[in-house]
């Protein structure tokens, strides 16, 4: 796939890569302070111990929506956004359902413009533990509606989801996500970096006939911009920076490597990925750093 040329592809944009910086005329078109929004930047800050600890993250579908029409935040910043409008609703949901409130909520975009056919959305939830009266730490809620997303989040997290497995909610324990930051009207490091490599990412994992098992998703801000490009791996919790295309084989095969605590474990190579590894979202900061100066004294 040659960088150099200005598609749509899977509803996300690919912009012209004119010399080192692009074209300026496209990169007024994303948010960024910086004038180098390319692989090729200037990388100096330590990855490493950069991700905050929690105990979920929820992903929340945006269906049909691309990530070029994405807010700035997906918050109270936004008030005439009904996205944003579902965020807000939904950090207050989680604020007095959960006894000490420990998450991150982000948006994700569907695969190849495709999306369900009922009117809800769906939300992907990670979990540190087990969930309440289950034996698996991943969810995928289906048809999560304004009007009902109080019951359903609440009902879920106190183990009193009453829907049908299958088709109210399934757990995806055996399911990969990569994870993509692909914002770019928050920042045109991830809005340039991100789009190439999902893009990447998809035809290689189709390529080595994965992809029923892992899954590649545009997203919004993590948090981190200067990291672009930015991965996350779900359901482990590893989150990478400073990722760029001749990355994607090893994040793959990473990815598709069957662990349910990666970070317990010496199993991303010193050669491939440890040093754009920026920690794990079930770890705290000092633990990450932690794992990292073990794994340079090993």
């Amino acid at each position: 796939m040659l960088l150099s040329s200005i598609v749509r592809q899977r509803g996300y944009l690919h912009i012209n890569h004119c010399g080192k910086n692009g074209n300026p005329s496209l990169r007024r078109s994303f948010s960024t302070k910086d004038t180098r929004i390319d692989f090729d930047r200037p990388k100096d800050k330590k990855v490493g111990g950069t991700v905050k600890p929690i105990d979920y993250h929820l992903f929340v579908s945006m269906r049909e929506r691309p990530v070029e029409d994405w807010p700035f935040d997906f918050g109270p910043k936004a008030p005439n956004d009904a996205d944003a409008s579902f965020f807000t609703q939904l950090k207050g949901i989680l604020s007095s359902s959960l006894p000490n409130p420990s998450y991150q909520i982000t948006a994700f975009q569907e695969s190849n413009q495709w999306w369900p056919e009922y009117e809800g959305r769906d939300i992907l939830i990670f979990s540190r533990d087990n969930f309440v009266d289950r034996n698996f730490r991943s969810i995928l809620l289906k048809n999560v509606s304004d009007s009902n997303l109080s019951q359903r989040i609440q009902g879920f997290f106190n183990g009193e989801e009453k829907g049908k497995e299958g088709e109210d909610w399934e757990g995806i324990e055996g399911e990969k996500y990569l994870f993509v930051c692909a914002h770019g009207t928050r920042d045109g490091r991830c809005g340039y970096c991100g789009p190439i490599l999902i893009n990447l990412l998809q035809d290689r994992i189709k390529e080595k006939g994965l992809s029923n098992k892992i899954k590649v998703r545009g997203c919004s801000h993590v948090g981190g911009h200067e990291y672009a490009g930015n991965v996350l791996v779900y359901p482990e919790g590893d989150w990478f920076g400073y990722i760029s295309p001749q990355h994607t084989d090893q994040l793959i095969d990473f990815a598709s490597k069957e662990r349910k605590e990666s970070f317990k474990d010496n199993s991303i190579s010193p050669t491939s990925l440890q040093s754009f590894w920026r920690g794990n979202s079930y770890l705290t900061q000092d633990n990450q750093l932690q794992k990292i100066e073990e794994w340079n004294c090993g």
